[in-house]
């Protein structure tokens, strides 16, 4: 979803809902690309499991890390300038952080993110 205008982290920013699912574990994790990302577990009732890979991005500074990236995004507009911000989450039931960062392809600087359909290996 695309908005102009709000935070980027925020409480009222969820990357999945927290009714239904809650945290198991987390970790970091370093994609291909080199960005630092975040690996969570989470868990529901019924005990499904699920894992979410995410990390955020300030025009070419990317991390999971939300004090970071606060500093970036405060320091472009401290200085005038447009930051654009983006949040990339990947989340499955069945694959493993491996094979997730296996489908990541990260281009340095363009912030585009191609994931190929892992079934045609």
């Amino acid at each position: 979803m695309w908005q102009r205008d709000g935070e980027l982290i925020s409480s009222s920013n969820q990357l999945f809902n927290k009714d239904i699912w809650s945290v198991d574990a987390s970790q970091p994790v370093t994609l291909p690309s080199g960005i630092d990302a975040q690996s969570m577990t989470v868990s529901n009732a019924k005990g499904s499991r699920m894992r979410v890979v995410y990390w955020y991005c300030v025009n070419a500074f990317c991390s999971s890390n939300p004090l970071a990236i606060k500093l970036v995004k405060a320091s472009y507009r401290l200085a005038g300038q447009q930051g654009i911000s983006d949040v990339f989450a990947i989340a499955s039931t069945e694959l493993s952080d491996n094979q997730i960062k296996d489908i990541i392809d990260v281009g340095n600087n363009k912030h585009k993110v191609t994931l190929k359909n892992s079934h045609q290996r």
